[in-house]
């Protein structure tokens, strides 16, 4: 059977998901964007969460001298992808091939998507 889902040939042979009879079910859940604040706190024993203190680091360290840091946005394929590799990868994620642009759209995209509802 086919689920319906439309993706690239290429990005198929990665997508975390399985196939059900009426809906997409998803392997894995998110667990960092989109996600209620509170129980983002309740997985990590930090008071702020990993991907925000990345990416201020990075801002701090690369992107201070650059020019409308927060208000140019980064290439959305690059963002997507560096989302999930904080999505995926536990730890310190390295930072350095990307532009502090690219880093700023993710952090605003978390912002955004950060559930508050009750």
């Amino acid at each position: 059977r086919v689920c319906g889902i439309a993706s690239h040939r290429r990005c198929l042979k990665v997508l975390q998901a399985a196939c059900g009879q009426r809906k997409l079910a998803l392997c894995r859940t998110m667990s960092t964007f989109g996600v209620h604040i509170a129980h983002l706190m309740e997985a990590d024993t930090e008071q702020v969460p990993r991907i925000v203190k990345c990416c201020i680091a990075y801002i701090e360290e690369k992107g201070l001298a650059v020019q409308g840091i927060y208000r140019l946005s980064g290439v959305k394929s690059k963002v997507e992808r560096l989302c999930q590799r904080f999505e995926s990868e536990e730890g310190q994620i390295d930072l350095s091939d990307y532009s502090p642009h690219l880093v700023a759209s993710v952090l605003k995209l978390f912002f955004r998507q950060v559930s508050t509802e009750t």
